[in-house]
């Protein structure tokens, strides 16, 4: 039992593990994006599906602990005691609400939140809103191969990074109402996905997957 009003379903994954395609498809069975959406770019034509402001926000976030994304290293525990956590904490809050209103279903992703779970988590306690998990993941050595093209990333480098996302998010939400899923799963067949986090994560979605069938073939391009 929770006394939480509200849900977020937060998506976790490494960068180029199919974070977009999932949250996308959330989006499509009910889940409320967040307004100011970051623009489809090469990378991801059909878009991000993630908040600018949520984005930018964890930059600054991971900077005052003297991180970026792309560090190996895990985020410090002493951060939570420090000044700035209050702080980032009250930016946070004020994100949520502008992004995602009064909403009683949202869904937030940013493959940064794999390494601030338990901030994130702070600020929707402090919101009165039970975060739900899915934890996605994809072949590191795809995701590897992503990072090169894109970041001109050396292949082991990008392996790790992968590692490090995906050790961060599954630690972090031991315990919590979390569901794994994968990129290829979400390909193969998307409405079995739909029902095992429904079902996982006790969310019926306000859209029927069926009536939702046609938008969501074309979101998940294979040409893409």
């Amino acid at each position: 039992m929770t006394t939480a009003r509200r849900r977020a379903v937060i998506v976790l994954g490494m960068h180029r593990s199919g974070t977009s395609a999932l949250t996308g498809l959330l989006g499509q069975m009910g889940c409320d994006l967040p307004v100011d959406l970051m623009a489809p770019a090469e990378m991801n034509a059909k878009g991000f599906f993630e908040s600018n402001k949520i984005s930018y926000f964890n930059e600054d976030l991971l900077a005052s602990a003297g991180m970026t994304w792309f560090d190996l290293n895990r985020f410090p525990d002493s951060w939570y005691q420090s000044p700035k956590a209050e702080e980032f904490q009250q930016r946070a809050r004020d994100i949520l609400r502008d992004e995602y209103g009064g909403s009683h279903l949202f869904v937030i992703k940013d493959p940064r939140v794999c390494r601030l779970v338990p901030f994130w988590a702070d600020v929707l306690a402090a919101e009165r809103c039970e975060p739900l998990y899915v934890v996605t993941h994809r072949d590191p050595m795809e995701v590897a191969g992503s990072l090169v093209r894109w970041a001109n990333y050396e292949p082991r480098y990008g392996q790790l990074l992968w590692l490090r996302h995906v050790l961060d998010a599954e630690a972090a939400t031991r315990g919590k109402p979390r569901v794994f899923v994968s990129y290829d799963q979400v390909m193969a067949d998307w409405r079995a996905v739909v029902a095992r986090i429904g079902t996982g994560l006790n969310v019926v979605w306000p859209r029927p997957p069926e009536r939702m069938a046609s938008e969501v073939d074309q979101l998940l391009s294979r040409g893409l």
